[in-house]
């Protein structure tokens, strides 16, 4: 895996993201770990971001899901079913999107860099003017 292109990394980072998460865990964390290019390392960290949110949508998701069958809710279904349409077709425009903005260079996140603090200048005592009698 050391000759692949940081594109190819990419893509497959993000591949496995939107496939599944224990892909992604296995690919996107050895990548992470063995590659020095600080581009790849930034695609692993931004896929893991939305890869959790989608993980904890999909866990909101059934635990509403799991509530409105127990409470025998008629239209739950019908609920459900849009909600679960609508993720999974955001789910696919957020990874395909955010693929393409990794792929053209364009981050979301800027590196925080260290500010250097300025040097302090020592106060100068300020001249009262002397008023003339």
């Amino acid at each position: 895996m050391k000759n692949l292109s940081s594109t190819w990394q990419k893509v497959i980072v993000w591949v496995t993201g939107y496939l599944n998460i224990i892909a992604f865990i296995l690919a996107g964390g050895y990548f992470y770990k063995n590659t020095e290019d600080e581009s790849v390392r930034y695609s692993a960290k931004t896929a893991f971001v939305i890869t959790v949110i989608f993980a904890v949508i999909s866990a909101l998701q059934s635990l509403v899901s799991a509530i409105l069958n127990l409470a025998e809710v008629n239209n739950a279904y019908l609920a459900m079913n849009k909600i679960s349409y609508t993720v999974t077709v955001l789910k696919i425009v957020s990874f395909t999107v955010f693929c393409i903005l990794d792929l053209c260079g364009i981050r979301f996140m800027k590196k925080t860099e260290e500010k250097k603090e300025p040097a302090k200048e020592e106060p100068k005592e300020e001249e009262t003017p002397e008023i003339a009698e």
